[in-house]
């Protein structure tokens, strides 16, 4: 395998501010240059720490139903560091198997700022494709059990929580003390024990803290691995080089010098979301423009459309 191998995997479909840019997108720019463009946004690096990442799931996936108490991992990083991404490739990889309902394999939900035991008890309901989902005050005790039984029954072994700093919060999850746990922690708890599944907890940087607020939960998930935002001394070079590789459709190869690397990492301060939206959008503009090369100018514009006129001081290729 090469340092930076790469596939065409489709990414999630994001935050709302990836949201947002997709749609503007489709009304800014030409049905060919998104083609253009499609193989940029589509695009995963595996990068040595997506590797890593990658290995402790199909770890936790493999040994979640051998051994009496399985297993969980805590993956931490900043916005944008490619935690969604590596989620989403671990769940479209996944192969077949006779035992595991076709797509149940491992299943994620996403926790907000601030919800209900209940409406967490209802997501896993639904995306187990459970007939009666909704629960409520009076019937979470009830559907707590369902969803244990649905876990099992449809062969998953493995669930994502994204969004998982948020059970680190102070008033999450109906009212804690400190370091006896909430709700929703004892709920995952006891979801890992009762239904044999593994957990991987996903989130930012305030995750690290979950022992502060449920030292059992966080005894089950002791595999902790770190996503972060890439340094010039770090695989930087190599994720580029991938990108650049992969775009048969625009030619790149300004960007391919130490000078204009490091242009890239200024711009995006190392952050791989902010790098495909930026390189996609060069993609974007080059097309529209008649060119199937990249140039200064036409990098300038892009970094503008992405970050803003207001960020124009800090446009690498400005003039």
């Amino acid at each position: 395998m090469n340092a930076f191998d790469h596939y065409t995997q489709p990414e999630p479909d994001g935050d709302d501010d990836g949201l947002q840019l997709k749609a503007r997108r489709l009304t800014t720019y030409s049905a060919e240059a998104l083609r253009t463009a499609h193989v940029i946004d589509k695009l995963v690096v595996t990068h040595s720490d997506f590797r890593d990442g990658l290995a402790a799931m199909d770890r936790t996936f493999q040994l979640g139903h051998e051994f009496s108490v399985p297993k969980g991992l805590l993956l931490c990083g900043p916005p944008g560091s490619g935690k969604s991404t590596l989620i989403d490739y671990f769940q479209r990889s996944l192969p077949a198997s006779k035992s595991i309902d076709p797509g149940m394999g491992a299943i994620s939900i996403r926790l907000a700022r601030s919800v209900a035991l209940s409406t967490v008890v209802e997501a896993v309901l639904c995306r187990l494709d459970y007939p009666f989902p909704k629960v409520t005050s009076t019937t979470v005790g009830v559907k707590k059990g369902l969803s244990y039984q649905a876990v099992r029954r449809k062969g998953t072994r493995l669930i994502f929580v994204d969004e998982a700093h948020n059970l680190c919060r102070s008033s999450y999850g109906g009212g804690r003390a400190q370091g006896s746990g909430t709700a929703l922690t004892n709920y995952f708890s006891e979801l890992m024990d009762v239904a044999r599944v593994g957990l991987c907890l996903v989130g930012g940087p305030d995750l690290a803290r979950l022992a502060d607020t449920d030292p059992f939960l966080a005894s089950r998930c002791p595999v902790r691995l770190e996503f972060s935002n890439f340094t010039l001394s770090g695989p930087w070079l190599g994720v580029v080089k991938a990108f650049i590789k992969q775009c048969a459709g625009v030619d790149l190869s300004l960007l391919d010098t130490d000078r204009q690397r490091k242009a890239l990492h200024q711009a995006t301060q190392g952050n791989l979301r902010s790098l495909k939206d930026l390189l996609t959008e060069m993609v974007l503009v080059a097309v529209d423009a008649g060119s199937r090369k990249l140039e200064v100018q036409l990098a300038s514009t892009a970094f503008d459309r992405v970050f803003g006129s207001t960020a124009r001081s800090s446009n690498p290729w400005a003039s």
